[in-house]
This record gives C-alpha cells, structure tokens and sequence, in this order.
C-alpha cells in the first residue's frame, strides 16, 4: 500500500509529491514520485555548485561520453545529484567546460571517440581523480543527413558506423578493466528507436 506525502522543496516556488510504501524491513521508501514545477526548472536531488547530495550513487565514480549538451548533460546532472563523481568528455570544449565548472566533483576531458589513444587517456584520467569507475554510459552519437543509399559516401558511412558503434566498443574495452578493479559495474549504452523501426534516408545510423 502506498500513501502520498505532500514536502516543499528547499526551492520555495517549487514542490513534489512522493508515494512511498513499506520494504521487508518495514522502512517507508520512496516507490515514485510527482513534480509540480512553477516558474524554474527543478531537477530532483540536484543541489547545485554547491555539491550533490547524498543519494543512492553516493561515492560512485561515471563516466559519460558525448556529456557536454543535450541528454549526456541532462545524465550527468542526474547522477551527479545522486552523489557520484563525474567525468564528461566531449568534442564540444567550451560546453563541456561551462558545465563542469558549475558543479563540484564533476571533471571534463575533451574527447574524439574515434581516438582509442584518447579512450586510454581519459579512462586513466578518471582513476587518477576519482579512483576508480562505476558507470560507464557510452552515450557519444550522431546521425546522418537524409540521403539515399546510392548518394551516401563511403566516409560518412564509416563516421557514423565508427561514433555510434565502434566508439562503444572502445569504451566497453577500455572502461570495463577499472570496473573490474572496483569489484564491477554497470556499462549503459545509448540507442536509438530507429534500432527497431526504419526510416528512409538514415541507412548508415540504423
């Protein structure tokens, strides 16, 4: 059985709602929970420059590929709120930059994910920082322009085949030995839905 709680945020204009439930050991925990946001965005346990609060990834080391915007930044501010360590790397220098900057225990590394040499570097970089690796989201990716097969070349064939696939591997191969070191780990790998529906002019992405 679950039973809603109503708690103001330390950010007055906004608010949750969290439904909780008892576990085995008849602790309450929180099973789900509802924003209600007015005015600014809010992103759940993130406490800013300040530092990450305590959450469940507390002490946990991620690595992010391709973090520097969009979702790979949304993800990095998501685990650093729940307390992990966290190294973004990127080709975007000056974004990847600006949000490590902004938030403490997050380190960037600019990256081309093609460069095994820079996969070496950069995995070496975490340890040396953060003394190990937990996550690992090789979320690095690009699409292609829409063009028919017979317009599409060779070399953006091979780049968008080497970001989205071969870069996986890489960092697959090189991240998963630290995690070994930590006792293990998890490695999540970014797709897309065009993995299972087609859609005409994007050949080499699917």
């Amino acid at each position: 059985m679950c039973r809603p709680i109503q708690r103001r945020s330390v950010f007055r204009p906004k608010s949750f709602t969290a439904f909780l439930r008892r576990n085995p050991r008849g602790k309450w925990i929180i099973v789900s929970r509802r924003l209600r946001v007015t005015g600014h965005n809010f992103r759940f346990w993130n406490f800013g420059k300040g530092g990450s609060s305590m959450g469940r990834l507390a002490g946990k080391t991620a690595f992010i590929s391709g973090g520097a915007r969009g979702l790979g930044a949304e993800m990095a501010r998501l685990l650093h709120g729940e307390g992990a360590n966290v190294m973004v790397t990127d080709i975007l220098e000056e974004e990847g930059h600006a949000l490590a900057n902004d938030h403490e225990n997050m380190t960037f590394m600019a990256h081309d994910v093609l460069q095994e040499d820079q996969w070496v570097t950069t995995i070496a970089a975490t340890k040396e920082a953060y003394g190990g690796l937990d996550i690992l989201v090789n979320n690095a990716g690009i699409a292609h322009n829409y063009t028919t097969i017979e317009e599409t070349t060779l070399e953006q064939w091979r780049k968008v085949v080497g970001i989205d696939l071969d870069a996986v591997f890489l960092g697959c191969k090189h991240g998963v030995g630290l995690m070994k070191e930590n006792g293990g780990g998890s490695i999540i790998n970014i797709s897309s839905i065009y993995g299972i529906v087609g859609s005409a002019g994007q050949g080499p992405y699917q």
